[in-house]
């Protein structure tokens, strides 16, 4: 008798010290952490003015969809293809990844946050992350609208550094990627289907290396920021199970069942209280004009007794912040062989006149009348 409850109670002891190892497991002795995330559209006319979308659709942001989870999940990685509910939501199917929150929820993998839409290409929008000792990394995403399926996002972010939940104030600068799924090179590309699919790609500045590639600048090293996340630490309280509450998907904008539900209503223009983050100024990219190769000659006609020709280009990009103002975009030249001086002379004014006027027309069509004289050399 007195052998069996030896047995027994080196059985609860062994018992005891499992579940203490599992507790010291937790991330710096805490089970659990909350965290604060402002993402911060950076899209603007003077950073990235090629083709930079100002009309139906203008620049704006989707949905931002995200998931805290384990090594057991991959929401989107780089060089990986995408699932068919993030190809939904990456080219527009499904604004605001309904099919994805869906999936998550189905895998129950941690805690499931989304930010609201943000309807200009600059703006804030905020959320909460809940992360668990067991969910520790985060990952998310946002569709930039329009495009053909380009977002920004974060894949596998741990939050548990070197044993420790991070508390220090987190910035990350985001850069557009591509999801492999739509062949289209700008903003408002119709729908080219990339048969086969493409794994994700980062867009940079000569990549793809095409010049109807919306984001390509040559010469430029590296595209400024498109977008800023942020991620500040805060408390969680001491009610266990209200935190647990937050795991289920009604805070996301789903139910239990997947049907919509009223998400929380999150100010755009939340501040981090007591936190001073240090913002980078805008930058701004100058953009030079550009225009097609010169056309065919004209006939000569015969102004000032004098057969005169033409040719004309066209201006695909006006210059903007300050770039370079567009070459003349019409030539004209004498076309006899030979011409008296006062031939010459009423040429070589009339040819100066003519061009003059055209520049001042043409300067005002794609710089507006207020701007034209800026560039006018």
């Amino acid at each position: 008798m007195a052998q069996r409850s030896r047995l027994q109670l080196v059985s609860l002891l062994v018992f005891v010290g499992s579940f203490q190892v599992d507790v010291t497991t937790a991330c710096g002795g805490e089970e659990r952490a909350s965290y604060r995330l402002e993402f911060q559209g950076l899209w603007s006319e003077r950073s990235f003015p090629k083709s930079y979308p100002k009309y139906r659709k203008s620049a704006q942001w989707s949905t931002l969809i995200g998931l805290s989870h384990n090594d057991r999940y991959t929401m989107w990685e780089p060089g990986q293809l995408v699932s068919q509910p993030f190809k939904d939501f990456a080219e527009g199917e499904d604004p605001s990844g309904k099919q994805m929150q869906s999936e998550m929820v189905k895998l129950q993998n941690g805690s499931v946050f989304a930010a609201k839409s943000i309807g200009s290409g600059t703006g804030r929008s905020t959320t909460t992350v809940f992360a668990h000792r067991d969910y520790t990394k985060i990952s998310f995403a946002v569709r930039l609208i329009p495009s053909p399926d380009w977002f920004v996002g974060v894949s596998g972010l741990d939050l548990c550094e070197g044993g420790s939940w991070r508390k220090d104030p987190l910035q990350l600068e985001l850069q557009p990627w591509d999801a492999g799924t739509d062949g289209g090179f700008s903003f408002t590309s119709p729908d080219y289907v990339t048969n086969p699919q493409e794994p994700i790609t980062q867009i940079t500045s000569q990549r793809p290396n095409h010049p109807a590639n919306s984001f390509f600048y040559p010469k430029l090293d590296a595209l400024p920021p498109i977008a800023r996340v942020t991620l500040v630490w805060q408390p969680v309280g001491d009610d266990n199970s209200a935190w647990m509450d937050k795991l289920v998907p009604v805070a996301t904008g789903l139910d239990k069942a997947g049907e919509d539900v009223q998400m929380p209503g999150d100010s755009p223009e939340y501040v981090f209280p007591g936190i001073d983050l240090p913002t980078e100024p805008e930058t701004v990219i100058p953009y030079d004009c550009e225009v097609t190769p010169w056309g065919s000659w004209s006939p000569c006609d015969t102004l000032c007794k004098v057969g005169l020709r033409r040719r004309f280009r066209l201006v695909i990009q006006p210059p903007k912040n300050g770039g370079r103002d567009c070459p003349d975009l019409i030539a004209v030249e004498a076309c006899q062989a030979k011409l008296t001086k006062p031939q010459k002379r009423c040429s070589k004014a009339r040819i100066k006149k003519e061009i003059k006027k055209y520049m001042k027309i043409q300067r005002r069509n794609y710089m507006g009348k207020k701007k034209r004289n800026r560039f006018i050399v």
